[in-house]
């Protein structure tokens, strides 16, 4: 541990100077070291604190319903919720409130991680997909802190890497209490990266926990009319707004009534992507600019806020789903198909292996090749009503069915410790 500690302090020292030059230092960096922790803790009972770690955005939203259920279960306990990212950070706070205190996660030095452990207390840690910190493992282990993952999986990606420094993470993984899997494939890997066999369950997916939210965005709130279609692009990655802006000026020959709509994964980029709009001859709104005014055929719709997506979905006509085409591993399907829509995605799925194998099998999403099978697949939805509300349903219905994974997950938390609520 000595020699990974002096690796990563090197590597932190490198690393800060590009933040600056980046403009992506934030204040948050230096709780990240440790610094400031007490006076947002103030009011923790020690011996009655639940730490949740979610690195970012996705896994925020993963484990939401969860922690709902988590604090219903245990109304006497006191929540703590970790992020590394600012984005996951400011939606945490956004979403959580008065639930829980939002902090940003240690920075894997042992010294970092015990002055975390120190003021916060952690009756029980709980990390999401499988976040691995082996020094917060360790030091949590010598205090006796219970160690849970919920909702784990190992992607093909992260399997490679991890297994090629098997015999160092196999003594972290070996610590952990419980690991909620979402899938057979992903709890046979953790196993043969470390994990104690006994201490391994598949639970399923929490992404399929949603739970239906109060409208936040109408029509007109986005500049559309009841006659308008919506092809709405969610989490889109570098170089699909390109597919996405061609797709639509070719798809307006035949749907002139049809609107584009581009969410970027990340918000930062909204420059980026205005002048790939204004490159393709269209004109760029800002979703925070539409103030009433109605959006033309000759404009493009730009959602440079978090928190709309969902509430984006819920008026869509059609869906596709970024980090698929250009990017690899995919964004979140589940969340179209949970609102009834009908959704495409390009071939690059590999985070979300189980939900699309249930998907593919259920026939309730469409998965294209390249650009020209997109434009082919959304012309068809477009067209052929009939088809687009049969997929829509399927979809309601399938994710319905496979919900239960937040009811499973605490039924093992209650197992694993005696905690009275």
């Amino acid at each position: 541990m000595f020699v990974y500690n002096i690796l990563l302090a090197l590597g932190i020292l490198i690393y800060i100077p590009r933040l600056f030059l980046k403009k992506k230092w934030h204040r948050g960096m230096f709780m990240r070291l440790g610094f400031g922790l007490k006076k947002h803790l103030n009011d923790l009972r020690p011996g009655q604190v639940v730490w949740l770690h979610a690195v970012s955005v996705g896994e925020v939203l993963s484990i939401l319903p969860f922690i709902d259920q988590l604090i219903e279960r245990y109304p006497r306990c006191f929540f703590v919720c970790t992020t590394v990212t600012k984005t996951g950070y400011l939606l945490a706070q956004d979403k959580l409130k008065s639930k829980a205190v939002v902090l940003f996660a240690p920075i894997d030095l042992s010294w970092v991680v015990n002055t975390y452990i120190h003021v916060i207390r952690p009756r029980l840690y709980i990390a999401a997909e499988t976040e691995i910190w082996p020094n917060l493992f360790r030091c949590l282990h010598r205090y006796q802190v219970p160690i849970m993952i919920i909702n784990g999986r190992i992607s093909d990606s992260a399997f490679k890497g991890y297994s090629r420094f098997e015999s160092f993470f196999k003594k972290a993984l070996s610590v952990v209490g419980l690991y909620c899997m979402q899938s057979p494939l992903d709890a046979e890997r953790i196993i043969k990266l470390g994990a104690r066999p006994e201490g391994v369950e598949v639970v399923g997916n929490l992404k399929f926990e949603l739970a239906a939210t109060p409208e936040k965005l109408t029509l007109t709130d986005i500049g559309c009319q009841s006659g308008n279609q919506l092809l709405i692009a969610g989490s889109t990655h570098p170089g699909e707004e390109l597919i996405l802006i061609q797709t639509y000026k070719k798809l307006l020959v035949d749907f002139p009534h049809l609107r584009l709509i581009l969410a970027p994964r990340h918000v930062e980029r909204t420059q980026d992507v205005e002048k790939i709009i204004q490159s393709c001859c269209f004109e760029p709104v800002r979703l925070s600019r539409v103030k009433g005014r109605v959006v033309r055929e000759s404009q493009i719709l730009l959602v440079d806020a978090m928190g709309y997506l969902r509430d984006l979905y819920r008026l869509a006509t059609v869906v596709f789903v970024g980090k698929t085409l250009t990017g690899v591993g995919g964004q979140n399907m589940i969340e179209p198909a949970f609102y009834g829509k009908a959704t495409l995605v390009g071939p690059h799925t590999e985070n979300f292996k189980d939900v699309m194998r249930i998907f593919l099998e259920n026939e309730i999403i469409r998965q294209v090749d390249n650009e020209e099978t997109l434009f082919d697949d959304i012309k068809l939805l477009l067209t052929d009503n009939n088809l687009r509300q049969s997929l829509g349903r399927k979809a309601k219905k399938v994710v319905a069915e496979n919900r239960g994974a937040g009811l499973r997950t605490l039924g093992h938390i209650e197992k694993m410790l005696a905690i009275n609520p």
